[in-house]
């Protein structure tokens, strides 16, 4: 960078919100444009491997001198600390996640952007900088069709002075209605660290590789394993407020600054965001009913050098609710310790790297599906036990016909329901993200439509009804979990199935595994399969990036 460029980017880093809040970037400053095409060049983006980016970003450009003419402010963002009012629509959020390092000679930090419903493009960028304005490291990435969960991490740079440093995010795209959006900034300033940082709940508290929140079930076996974690944590609700428990803590150094009237930091001294973003949608929610902000709740308690808190439960809503959805869930809190500023992060957002100063937590999934009361399962000896009354250690039909075993199940509640019915007479209610065996696998109830080939016990049939279905009043469903004949894991997991209705149906445990496949698939695609996605306008950057990356070099 060029020494008029470095200066327009210390003004640009000192001229963003405090506590990490993001703004609109005034691109009618020409220094905050020849910081910000500074940084586009820095990671490789330039008018002429970017050629529609530079033209949407001289579109910007001129709304925000229109506005100025007019002596308008540029739009402002809602505060990432906000309670959460009412919204009808998850917000799209945009911040830096961390500021990593344990000496403050290496470091690494992470920015977080989320669009709800994605973007045609998204571009995210972190640059951290030293006290002498110097750039340690940055880095970007990009999506097409996609800017619903983006965590971009700077990678390891040395920070030679040892001083302060600072982490800016930039964020700029197109969103899914052809409309610009940003570029937004924001900033986090540290040089100095926690000293512990601990998360009690939500954790895994079974044989799960991550976090299950059961929104309408729950294990009515103690003694048998179960795949809730929590739940049911909104029975009988459709569709369902998201709630969980949240409970942690962080140690400091030294004493956090408090106003000695109420025993918390003074409000405007601190900073706090508790967001939950749906991966699949995009888009970020906050919690609600916890009054002004997260310190406000009584279970927020300042002792010392130590903050704890324990929302019992943290209440995010209805309007992020996706059955069988993966979450980012995010803690960013930064509390004056001794009149310095120091960021701490709790976070399972992808892409993320552990610090001192971050905690990486696990995927976290919410759960809600079964099988409505009085469906008959078909027991290993022919004869048929309806759904509320199978118990575990009973032997099921599988699907060769040799038995499965109930190692655990679930009750709960629903109000939606598909109804199957086969050439065979044969009829089955499940809720709609529930699998079914079909001739191309596993397929969620939902995706089923007439002429689809199911199996019976005795061999394929084809569907020949298909029915969805609403109630007002919520009804009883269940869920089963099984084992080999033998007691073993089964491996081959369309095999973990048993038959509901005399239709084959797979356990809890692939209806899990069902949402996360079909999330990552919804996610991904072939270049070709994006390019169609991407507006004819982008296609020339979209081809420069395709190369970029078959060549294994970042532009």
């Amino acid at each position: 960078m060029s020494a008029q460029e470095s200066n327009d980017l210390r003004q640009l880093i000192d001229s963003a919100p405090e506590r990490g809040e993001a703004a609109l970037m005034d691109l009618s400053d020409p220094a905050n444009e020849r910081a910000y095409r500074a940084l586009l060049r820095l990671n490789g983006l330039t008018p002429e491997n970017r050629p529609h980016l530079y033209r949407t970003l001289a579109q910007v450009k001129a709304s925000h001198l229109a506005l100025r003419a007019n002596g308008e402010a540029l739009p402002a963002l809602s505060p990432r600390n906000a309670a959460f009012i009412g919204a009808d629509t998850p917000s799209d959020d945009y911040a830096v996640l961390n500021i990593g390092t344990n000496d403050w000679k290496t470091i690494d930090s992470t920015a977080f952007s989320t669009m709800f419903n994605g973007s045609h493009y998204s571009n995210t960028m972190v640059t951290v900088t030293n006290d002498q304005g110097e750039v340690i490291k940055t880095n970007h990435a990009e999506e097409w069709d996609g800017g619903r969960d983006m965590a971009v991490d700077s990678g390891l740079g040395e920070n030679n002075t040892g001083g302060a440093i600072d982490a800016l995010g930039v964020y700029y795209g197109e969103d899914n209605t052809g409309k610009p959006y940003g570029p937004v900034y924001a900033v986090m300033s540290g040089g100095y660290f926690p000293k512990q940082i601990n998360n009690d709940k939500p954790v895994v508290t079974t044989t799960n590789d991550h976090i299950v929140v059961c929104l309408n079930r729950a294990n009515p076996d103690p003694s048998a394993p179960t795949e809730c974690d929590y739940g049911p944590t909104d029975p009988g609700h459709m569709p369902p407020n998201i709630k969980f428990p949240f409970k942690g803590s962080v140690q400091y150094f030294g004493n956090i600054d408090v106003d000695p009237a109420t025993g918390k930091p003074a409000k405007g001294s601190y900073s706090v965001s508790l967001s939950l973003t749906g991966r699949t949608t995009g888009g970020n929610c906050k919690l609600v009913d916890i009054g002004e902000s997260f310190m406000n709740d009584p279970n927020t308690k300042v002792n010392g050098n130590t903050i704890t808190w324990d929302l019992e439960p943290a209440d995010f809503g209805t309007v992020c609710w996706q059955n069988n959805e993966y979450y980012t869930l995010t803690l960013a809190l930064m509390l004056n310790i001794e009149r310095v500023p120091v960021w701490a992060t709790i976070t399972n957002a992808p892409n993320t790297k552990p610090t001192v100063s971050t905690l990486i937590t696990k995927d976290l999934q919410l759960q809600y599906g079964c099988i409505v009361e009085g469906t008959p399962i078909l027991m290993a000896d022919g004869s048929l036990k309806a759904v509320e009354d199978v118990r575990r250690g009973d032997r099921l039909r599988g699907r060769d016909g040799g038995p499965v075993v109930v190692e655990w199940r679930t009750t709960g509640w629903d109000t939606r329901s598909v109804e199957l019915t086969d050439s065979a007479g044969r009829n089955v209610r499940l809720t709609p993200l529930h699998p079914v065996a079909t001739r191309g696998g596993m397929v969620q109830a939902r995706e089923l439509k007439v002429g689809d080939v199911i199996y019976g016990p005795d061999g394929e049939s084809r569907l020949v009804e298909v029915s969805m279905q609403q109630v007002p009043q919520a009804f009883n469903v269940y869920n089963l979990g099984v084992l080999g004949g033998d007691g073993a894991f089964i491996a081959e997991r369309d095999d973990a199935a048993f038959f509901a209705g005399s239709v084959l149906v797979g356990d809890a445990a692939v209806q899990g595994e069902l949402a996360r496949k079909r999330a990552a698939a919804d996610r991904a695609g072939s270049p070709a399969q994006l390019r169609h996605r991407v507006p004819a306008a982008w296609h020339a950057d979209f081809d420069n990036w395709v190369k970029e990356q078959a060549a294994s070099v970042k532009p």
